[in-house]
C-alpha cells in the first residue's frame, strides 16, 4: 500500500520540462497557428516575442525568408546543458531580419543561457516605431536592465550590415555628430554580474559606430569575426574583465560609411 501511495504522490508532484521547437515562416505561416510544427508556423517576430521559453526551447526562422521588426527575448533562461536557441530551419539563405525603425534586430535582455546563430540582420534608419531612442541602433543587443543581469549568451555566424539609427547624435570624435549604429553590443550594468559571452564567426560591415562593443561584463570571447567599413572603433571593451580576442579581421575602422 505504501509503494502504491508513493507512486501516486510522485505522479502528482513530479514534473519534467519538455523542450519545444517553435517555427516562424514569414510567407507561409500564421500567427493563429500553434507555432510548434513547420506546418503550424507563426508568421511574425512579434508573435514569437510573446512566447514563454525555457531550457532547450528553440525559435527557428525559415531560411530564405525576410522578417520585419525585432526578435526580443526578455527574462528567459535556459541551462548550460539545454540553452534556449535562436536558429533556422529549412534550406537556402540565412533568414533576414530587417530592423529598420527598431532598437535592434535581436535583443536579449535579462536572460541567461541563450544561443543565437545563422541570421542576417540589417537595421538601416527608418522611423523609430518601438519607443526606443531615435539615435541608437544595433544589429544584436544583449543587455542587463533595471537591476537585472545577463549571462552565458553566444552570438555565432551572424551577418550584420548597414546598421544606422534614424538620426545622428553629437559625439566627441573627429566629426561633431555620428550615427550610433553598432553591430553587436554586450552591455552589463553597475552592481550586477553579467558574464560569459561569446561572439564568434560573425561578418559585420558598414555600421555607423562600432562593430562589437562590450561594457561592464566579464569572461568574454571575441573569436574569428570579420569587420569592415566601421564608422568608429571596430572593437571597444569598457570595464571588461577576462577578455579573449583571437582570429579577428578588421578592414577599415574609422570609416566614412555613414549615410
Amino acid at each position: 500500500m505504501r509503494r502504491v501511495l508513493a507512486v501516486i504522490v510522485c505522479i502528482g508532484a513530479c514534473s519534467w520540462a519538455v523542450a519545444t521547437d517553435y517555427f516562424v515562416d514569414a510567407d507561409g505561416g500564421s500567427d493563429l497557428n500553434s507555432g510548434t510544427a513547420s506546418d503550424q508556423a507563426w508568421a511574425t517576430l512579434a508573435k514569437a516575442n510573446t512566447g514563454s521559453y525555457g531550457p532547450g526551447d528553440r525559435i527557428l526562422l525559415q531560411r530564405g525568408d525576410a522578417f520585419m521588426g525585432k526578435l526580443f527575448l526578455n527574462g528567459v533562461s535556459g541551462t548550460e546543458a539545454d540553452p534556449i536557441v535562436i536558429g533556422t530551419y529549412g534550406e537556402g539563405d540565412k533568414p533576414l531580419i530587417d530592423a529598420a525603425g527598431y532598437l535592434a534586430g535581436v535583443q536579449i535582455q535579462n536572460s541567461h543561457y541563450v544561443e543565437a546563430s545563422d541570421l542576417e540582420i540589417t537595421a538601416d534608419g527608418g522611423v523609430t516605431v518601438d519607443g526606443s531612442t531615435r539615435d541608437q541602433r544595433y544589429g544584436v543587443l544583449v543587455r542587463a536592465l533595471d537591476g537585472g543581469s545577463v549571462s552565458h549568451v553566444t552570438i555565432r555566424n551572424m551577418t550584420i550590415y548597414e546598421v544606422y539609427p534614424e538620426i545622428d547624435a553629437e559625439h566627441e570624435g573627429k566629426n561633431p555628430t555620428t550615427y550610433l549604429g553598432t553591430g553587436v553590443r554586450l552591455w552589463g550594468i553597475q552592481n550586477s554580474t553579467s558574464s560569459h559571452f561569446v561572439v564568434e564567426g560573425c561578418d559585420i560591415r558598414r555600421v555607423g559606430f562600432k562593430a562589437i562593443e562590450m561594457q561592464r561584463i566579464n569572461n568574454v570571447e571575441i573569436l574569428d569575426n570579420f569587420m569592415q567599413h566601421i564608422g568608429g572603433p571596430a572593437m571597444q571593451p569598457s570595464r571588461v574583465d577576462d577578455l579573449l580576442v583571437r582570429g579577428n579581421t578588421v578592414d577599415g575602422s574609422g570609416d566614412y560609411s555613414d549615410p
